[in-house]
């Protein structure tokens, strides 16, 4: 899958362009793994951004893609080696191996003072939380009828 961005009518959206073994089916990385289908294939967001490091556009992707990549991802920019090593870390391998294509060895990995991870224990967050190991942990509960 290959990702790119653009701006319309004031909104900053990013575009998967499916090619190989990519699906507009997946699984839920969440509980009994339930089939989902891909409703868009371009995401939409009310800020634009006037600059944004190619890691956090890379994982808006991952989050927001993941269940119907096939076998490789490709991002408008190149990317640190620390979203490679995170897509290596053993939650994601035992799903599926998945090619970072463009990877530039000496591009630094994003690194900011004031990162918080909304973490629930998921794939999702663990992942997030494997890549800026600095954060804040914002843990999430769900709750039923207001109990924990």
């Amino acid at each position: 899958m290959r990702f790119s961005s653009f701006e319309k009518g004031g909104k900053f959206c990013i575009e998967a362009e499916f090619e190989g073994d990519d699906s507009e089916y997946g699984f839920r990385e969440e509980g009994s793994g339930v089939q989902i289908e891909l409703k868009t294939r371009v995401l939409e967001y009310s800020y634009v951004p006037k600059n944004i490091h190619p890691d956090i556009f890379a994982l808006i992707c991952i989050l927001n893609f993941y269940p119907f990549v096939g076998s490789r991802m490709e991002f408008e920019k190149p990317v640190s080696r620390r979203i490679e090593e995170a897509m290596s870390i053993p939650v994601f391998r035992q799903k599926k191996e998945i090619e970072i294509v463009n990877v530039d060895p000496n591009l630094k990995g994003y690194s900011g003072s004031k990162i918080a991870t909304a973490f629930g224990g998921g794939i999702d967050s663990t992942s997030v939380l494997n890549m800026f190991p600095e954060s804040i942990i914002v843990h999430e509960a769900h709750t039923k009828d207001g109990e924990i």
